[in-house]
Order: C-alpha cells, then structure tokens, then sequence
C-alpha cells in the first residue's frame, strides 16, 4: 500500500521481521511509512533527503512570506535589501525568483535558490554605493578579468 507520500506502509510486525529489507527500500528508493495500531504516523527516511525537504520547507516560508508583505505594501522584513533594486530588477528579480523557486520544489536542489538570493541581494547592495555602480558597469578588457570559482554552499 502506498501512502501520500507515495512511500510504502509497512506494520511494525513487518518491519521488525525484515528490517535490512525495509532499510535497504528506503536507501535506495523512497521513504517508509511505519504503521502501528491502525496509526501510519511515522517515517524511515534518508537524512539527507529530510534534510532538503526542511531546506525547500524554510525557502517556501520565506518566499510566501515576502510575496505577501509584497503584496500588502507593507516595510519587508523578509529580503529587506528588494526595495534597493530598480524598477527594472525588481521585475527580474521576481520573475527569477519564481522560475527558481518552482525548479528547487521538482529538483530538490535549493542550492540555485540561495545563490539566487546571495546574487540579488549584491545586486541591490551595489545599488547603495554609487562608487562601486559606476565600476561595475564601466568597460573592462578581458584581459583584465581574473577566474574566481564559486563556493559549494553544504546543508
């Protein structure tokens, strides 16, 4: 039987008989359901896939939470740095961030997220320094340009 998770249910008396089985199902396949006294309230799962659904669970509040104080017109206490984008980036920025958002949920990988926000969040912090704009958007020759590889963000 398989629950809403789309994992098996497995009675405790089952797991019990055949735990390396069971074990073996959820490293290599999905979750667990463990069901006792007409209860299905617990999970077996990979801790590294907990992990990124907490992850995913923490961007969705974050994103529903800033949609809303978006939405409301009111002082953003979630990315309190969108209100220092242009007109222009603002509109970037949410359609980026939606697009994003949707890939981590399919994916499972919210590490394109975070950068997401690292990168509009410099965006908009470069808005406040005139000095560094103006660097920024000068003409540079290639030459000029140095290899910088980008850190891999761990859970």
């Amino acid at each position: 039987m398989l629950s809403v998770f789309e994992d098996q249910i497995v009675q405790v008396s089952d797991l019990k008989k055949r735990m390396k089985y069971w074990l073996d199902v959820v490293r290599q396949t999905a979750p667990v359901t463990i069901a006792q006294g007409g209860k299905a309230d617990l999970i077996i799962m990979r801790r590294a896939d907990e992990a990124i659904h907490a992850k995913i669970l923490e961007y969705a509040r974050l994103v529903a939470r800033f949609l809303l104080e978006q939405r409301q017109g009111a002082e953003l206490q979630v990315l309190p740095w969108y209100k220092h984008l242009k007109t222009d980036e603002q509109e970037e920025f949410m359609a980026e961030l939606l697009h994003c958002f949707s890939d981590m949920v399919q994916t499972g990988n919210w590490q394109g997220f975070a950068y997401l926000l690292q990168d509009w969040q410099a965006t908009a912090e470069s808005n406040l320094n005139p000095e560094l704009l103006a660097a920024l958007e000068a003409p540079h020759r290639p030459e000029e340009y140095i290899s910088v590889e980008r850190p891999v963000v761990e859970v």
